[in-house]
This record gives C-alpha cells, sequence and structure tokens, in this order.
C-alpha cells in the first residue's frame, strides 16, 4: 500500500466507521489498542511521515528566486573572483573547459560547468590578397594579368559564399532544430535533478532536525550525534535544518548547544558550536562587540572583521549596530594610522570592481606605499589609508607584485620591518588575500604558549566547506603540513572531534546511508540496490566510493516512445568485500548491458592495471560463446606510447566497475538508438508498403488485360482439379 493508499484508507475508516463505539471509531485508536512497539511506530510513519517527492515551482515565484539567486551568485562572484585558482587561469590561454573558482555553494554538481568541444572545422583565414591593390599596371599585359588574378580570386570568394550558404541553409533545417531539441531534453533533466535535490535536502533537513533532538533529550547530551550532524553540513544546508528544528521543538540550534553544552572542558566546544550556527552577518556583528566590550580590545579580532570582510559584510554589520555606534566604539579602543584605516574601512567603499587592474596606477601606489613609510623613514599615515582602504583585490595584487619589482622585497615583509603593534596587524590584513590571512591566523593561533582556540573557531566556523578546504590547502603550502594534523597536535576533546568533523565529513549523505544500513537486518545489507540517474555524475561517483557497483541499466521515456526521449538510470548494488569474486559466487556474472548499441561511442578507459587512462572509439562487438567483448581504437584519440592503438575489452565488466566512462550521457547514447531504430522501422515499412504497392500495380495489370484461349483453358483445368480434390 502507498502512503496516499494508507492515509486514504484512514480517512474512508474513519468516515465508514465513525457510529461505532469506543476504539473502533477511530483506525489510529483502534492500531494502538492491537499493535506496539516499533510496528505500531511504523505504521502511522507510513500516515504521517512524508518523504521527498518533487513539487513544480510557481511562475509567480520564478522570478523572485532568480533574482535572489542571480544577487547571491554576483555577491560570490565579487568576493570570491581573486581566489588564487583563478587568477592562475585567467593568466592561461581562453581555451579549453571553463571553471568556477569559489562558486561551490551555488551549484549541486562539481567540476567542470563546461566541456571542451572540439571546433569541428579551422577558423577562416583571409588570403593575403594585398599584391592586388599594390600599384597600378601601365602595360595592356601587366592589366590583363591583374585582371585574371582578381577574377580568379573572385571565384575563390564566390567558392566560399556559396558554402558559407549551403552550410547556412543545413544548419538551419538540421542541425539548429536538433540541437534546440537535445538542449529542451537537457533543459527538463537539469529541472528534474535540481527539483529532486532540493525535496531531498528538504527531507535530509527534517531528519537531522529529529537526529538532533534525539541527542539533545531526556538526560546528557550525546555529543558525538551532536557532531555527527551539524558539523558535517554545508551552512546552507544547516540553515535549513536550524528552521525546522525551531518551528518543530520552539528552540533555535543556538539556543540548544548553548543550554546542552558545558561543563569546564566544553567551552571550546561551546564557543565553535556558537560560530557554526550563528548567521554569519549575526555573528559579524556581535564579535564586533566582543572585541570591544569589556577590559582591553582584542585587536586581531577588530582587524580580521573590520578589514577582510566585504562591503556587503560590513553594511550589513553596522546595520544591526548601528553605524555611530560602532564608530564610537572603535574611536575609543583605538588611535592614529590604526584608527584611520580601521574607519576607512569601515565605511565600505572598497573597489570591488571585476576585471585586470590597472598596471601603471598600480606602479604609482607601490611607489607611494614606499614612500609613505613602508621603505623605512618617516611615515605618511593618511596616503597608506587612501590608498589600501579603496584598493580592489586585484590592485593590491598589482600593487604588491609591482613592489616586489621595484624594491626587491615582498611587501608583506616591508610592513614587518618597517610597522609594528595593531598598526601592523591592519595593514597585513588588507594586504594578505583571505586564504592567505586565515592561514598565517590559525598558525599563530597554534604556535607559543598555549593555544587560541576562539581564533581557531571563528575562522573554521563561519567558513563554508570550500572555503575551509581553500585555507586547508593554503596552510599546507605556507607551512609544510596539513591543517589536519595541527589540530590534531594542538586540541583535544569534542572540539577536536567537531573541528576534524568540520574539516573532512561530508553532508549528509553518508550519515544518512548508514541510518538506513541500521534498520536493514545484518544478514541482507550486503545487499543494498538504489537506481540513479545517469546525468547525475556526483551521486554515482558518490555511492562508488561507499562500495557501490553498477548492476545494470533501464530506460524510461519521456512522452511517447516515438519521441525517443530516453531516461537512463543505473542500477547500483553494494557488494560488501570483493564484488566481482562475491558475484561469481552467487552464480552472477557482469550484466549484459551494451552490445553493438554503443558502437563507434568514445568512452575513456582507466586501466585496473594502472597502465594509464585513455580514450578510445568503439569499433566493433565480439561474441565468442560466454564471451561478450568490445574492440576499441585509439586512433584520433589518444595515444600509448606514443602510438595509436587497439584493444579488445570487457565493457559491461569494465563499467560496472567504474574503469569506463562514457564521454556522452548514457541518455543520449540510448536516446541516438532509439532514433537508429525508429528510422530503421520507418525504412522498412516504407519497403513493406514499397512491395504491396508493386503486387497491387501486378494484380491490377492482371486483371485489366484481355485473357487468352490458353488462360482459359488453365484455369478451367485449376477449376476442374479442384472439383476433383
Amino acid at each position: 500500500m502507498t502512503k496516499a493508499e494508507a492515509q486514504a484508507t484512514e480517512v474512508h475508516y474513519n468516515e465508514f466507521y465513525k457510529e461505532e463505539d469506543g476504539n473502533f471509531a477511530d483506525l489510529r485508536k483502534l492500531l494502538a489498542s492491537e499493535l506496539g512497539g516499533s510496528f505500531l511506530e511504523s505504521m502511522f510513519g507510513l500516515i504521517d511521515i512524508a518523504g521527498p517527492k518533487g513539487h513544480s515551482v510557481h511562475e509567480e515565484n520564478y522570478p523572485l528566486e532568480a533574482q535572489r539567486m542571480a544577487k547571491f551568485f554576483s555577491e560570490q562572484v565579487v568576493e570570491k573572483y581573486s581566489d588564487p585558482t583563478a587568477q592562475q587561469l585567467g593568466k592561461g590561454p581562453l581555451e579549453g573547459p571553463l571553471m568556477l573558482c569559489g562558486m561551490e555553494d551555488i551549484f549541486i554538481c562539481g567540476g567542470y560547468a563546461d566541456y571542451e568541444m572540439p571546433a569541428s572545422r579551422p577558423v577562416f583565414v583571409h588570403p593575403d590578397r594585398a599584391h592586388l591593390l599594390e600599384g597600378q599596371p601601365t602595360e595592356v599585359e601587366e592589366a590583363e594579368k591583374l585582371l585574371k588574378d582578381v577574377q580568379v580570386e573572385t571565384k575563390v570568394v564566390d567558392g566560399f559564399r556559396e558554402s558559407a550558404e549551403r552550410d547556412y541553409a543545413a544548419c538551419r533545417d538540421t542541425v539548429v532544430p536538433e540541437r534546440s531539441q537535445r538542449l529542451k531534453y537537457l533543459d527538463h533533466f537539469l529541472d528534474q535533478m535540481l527539483k529532486d535535490n532540493g525535496c531531498m535536502m528538504e527531507f535530509c533537513a527534517s531528519r537531522d532536525a529529529d537526529f538532533v533532538h534525539e541527542a539533545v533529550e531526556g538526560w546528557g547530551t550525546d555529543e558525538d550525534k551532536l557532531i555527527r550532524v551539524l558539523c558535517a553540513l554545508p551552512k546552507k544546508q544547516l540553515q535549513r535544518v536550524d528552521q525546522i528544528y525551531e518551528e518543530r521543538y520552539e528552540k533555535s540550534l543556538r539556543q540548544v548547544t548553548d543550554s546542552e553544552l558545558g561543563g569546564m572542558f566544553e567551552g571550546d566546544f561551546k564557543y565553535f558550536m556558537k560560530c557554526v550556527l550563528t548567521k554569519n552577518v549575526e555573528l559579524d556583528a556581535e564579535l564586533l562587540k566582543e572585541s570591544m566590550v569589556g577590559w582591553g580590545t582584542n585587536d586581531g579580532l577588530l582587524c580580521e572583521l573590520l578589514c577582510t570582510r566585504s562591503n556587503g559584510e560590513l553594511k550589513a554589520a553596522k546595520a544591526i549596530l548601528g553605524e555611530e555606534s560602532l564608530k564610537d566604539m572603535v574611536e575609543g579602543d583605538t588611535s592614529g594610522g590604526y584608527q584611520a584605516l580601521l574607519i576607512a574601512c569601515m565605511r565600505a567603499q572598497r573597489d570591488e570592481s571585476l576585471g585586470k587592474a590597472d598596471e601603471a596606477a598600480a606602479e604609482l601606489q607601490a611607489t607611494q606605499l614606499h614612500d609613505a613609510g613602508f621603505g623605512g623613514g618617516d611615515q605618511d599615515p593618511q596616503v597608506i589609508v587612501d590608498i589600501l582602504s579603496q584598493a580592489s583585490v586585484a590592485r593590491v595584487e598589482a600593487i604588491k607584485s609591482s613592489y616586489e619589482t621595484q624594491y626587491g622585497t615582498p611587501m608583506a615583509e616591508a610592513i614587518k620591518e618597517s610597522m609594528g603593534g595593531d598598526w601592523e596587524k591592519a595593514l597585513l590584513a588588507r594586504c594578505y588575500d583571505k586564504n592567505t590571512y586565515y592561514a598565517t591566523t590559525l598558525e599563530g593561533a597554534f604556535k607559543g604558549w598555549g593555544t587560541d582556540e576562539r581564533a581557531i573557531s571563528r575562522i573554521l566556523g563561519r567558513s563554508s566547506k570550500p572555503e575551509i578546504k581553500r585555507i586547508a590547502n593554503r596552510y599546507q603550502q605556507l607551512y609544510g603540513r596539513t591543517l589536519k594534523d595541527a589540530i590534531e597536535s594542538e586540541v583535544s576533546g569534542n572540539f577536536k572531534k567537531a573541528l576534524l568533523c568540520m574539516l573532512f565529513a561530508e553532508s549528509p549523505g553518508k550519515f544518512l546511508l548508514d541510518s538506513m544500513l541500521e534498520d536493514i537486518l545484518i544478514k541482507a545489507q550486503d545487499d543494498v540496490n538504489l537506481s540513479v540517474l545517469d546525468l547525475n555524475e556526483a551521486a554515482t561517483r558518490w555511492y562508488r566510493s561507499q562500495g557501490f557497483v553498477i548492476s545494470g541499466i533501464s530506460k524510461d521515456f519521456l512522452g511517447t516512445r516515438e519521441d525517443a526521449n530516453v531516461i537512463v538510470y543505473q542500477a547500483m548494488q553494494r557488494l560488501q568485500g570483493k564484488p566481482r569474486e562475491k558475484a561469481a559466487l552467487k552464480g552472477k556474472g557482469p550484466p549484459n548491458m551494451f552490445r553493438a548499441d554503443v558502437l563507434q561511442e568514445d568512452i575513456r578507459i582507466v586501466y585496473p592495471d594502472g597502465s594509464g587512462t585513455f580514450d578510445v572509439k568503439i569499433v566493433d562487438f565480439i561474441e565468442k560463446g560466454k564471451d561478450r567483448l568490445h574492440a576499441v581504437d585509439s586512433a584520433g584519440l589518444s595515444l600509448w606510447d606514443g602510438e595509436t592503438f587497439t584493444d579488445q575489452i570487457d565493457l559491461n565488466d569494465f563499467f560496472r566497475a567504474g574503469h569506463v566512462h562514457f564521454l556522452r550521457h548514457l541518455s543520449l547514447v540510448m536516446r541516438d538508438a532509439e532514433l537508429n531504430k525508429k528510422l530503421a522501422r520507418q525504412e522498412k515499412a516504407q519497403l513493406r508498403q514499397h512491395e504491396l504497392e508493386e503486387i497491387a500495380a501486378q494484380a491490377h495489370a492482371r486483371r485489366s488485360r484481355p485473357e487468352s484461349l490458353e488462360d482459359l483453358d488453365k484455369r478451367r483445368r485449376s477449376k476442374v482439379a479442384r472439383l476433383v480434390d
């Protein structure tokens, strides 16, 4: 019985038996009187718990959602386009696949945002015709020769024009409609994947909210479970869990952790969870106040907040605290050029435009900074403040490069040598890129007598998972050890568990998979089966990492079969131990998913013996007894030791184990196969129709011509023979 049928059954039962006495008038009361334990809970769960399912977005809501996402995307680009990876890519040629740096929070699919597509023909280059325009003929022969040359070139140009017109007509009539249909087809899948992803994440958020409640309910708190749920989630998903938890249990996650986490050794863990669970804008405002309230000023925290945040983040924090109130606090706790820089940064007027910096202007400003004190001697704080408070990230990088070129010293080292104290901290915070600043701050928190757990908490607790990965990479580049090693050696307890979970745990599939397996009988855990959409490559990779192999493929059709809009699902099976040997023990070999229907497809083979990765074309299907092999050829696609090669592989086995990747999605491969079958059926039908027309024409010809005496005699003899029989 489906969930909808169970719910309808409850309504129908209560209506039909409403006149009965006692428990018989209500299905739930009747079930509760007859059943108990987990069986009763499962009955109620079938009726009440809503699983993930797709929902259409109302047309009126789409523009608002699109504007919200566009604004978020714009802010991310402005904030993160200076990522070192983006800078390196920007210096290279504009060819090959496009990549988005620092955009991981926006898209559900990682990796390339576009695919490299080889040009179908070389770029057209106009031939050199300058000689036709040089000088002026003085003799008849020269004029005639020039005329012939012009006529030849005219014919060449006419040939190019006619060829272009033919290509245009062919493209307009065949290529454009075909690609348009394919784009619509892919757009449908992307839309469905986004809906499915959103609904699944909503389902996961609801379940995570219940997991948190289970961890804190009753006597004591299950800190391990709390860490596994909250620290494994990305920020956006965690905010949704917070909303659901507050709706369901009338407390925010921040309130829960504040009340449940305590004790002498849990202060750092509690502070870290505060940074994780508080929205970035609210956390910045809270930390700004924390840095200046009480005995003394936390200048390191103050520099970090005012010198590294974007204009939007600073404006949001000022809106919470009040601009004048914040200004008064800064002026009351600081002085000199240090104060001037903080106030200037607080105005949130930094140039955040995209694009390459003006090299000439950067060179001039590098000289001005050197003369204003970076090179030693008298200082002019106002010049330094005017430049660094407004220069874009790209301009600062250009200034640093020019400074080192002109004076032979990195600008950061010049600041350390010529400045000091809080003034030095603020200047370095403004000059470092964000990843470098956070990496150096973390190293400062680890070094020396004791560990600055609060600095570690706010940097890693406030950052998103992709940002943490970039900070960790930069930390390893600078200090020669991994951030994981530093955390394991410098912190302990639940704080250490939470940090490592934030760094290395992924959301929330592994936890859900483990929870699902807990509910399955132990003897059935080996053979967990599920289906994954072929287009969802990220999900396929993740399930492979959890021990799943592909056990088959199935296809379905959108609309009618004649439309050939094919969707392909990969059946995946979880086998413990060595999948091939285990399957063999059960009498199962590799599934026969592919035969001759994938000929001429390009695939990428990662040979399991470690001999390399190669792109090849499937050129033949060979069936020898029980063996089914595919012949492949690398001509025009890849080389092995400088030469092309051919091979025969068990494509089904390689694909099942993840050693083969089709360069086109299987949905498109199967769609083309269906179109070829459709074309073959049409040709067969046309041939049959032609044969029937020929038979009809022959019959008509026989009926229309007069019978001869010989034909009449044959017909008479035939009738007599039938009568005798």
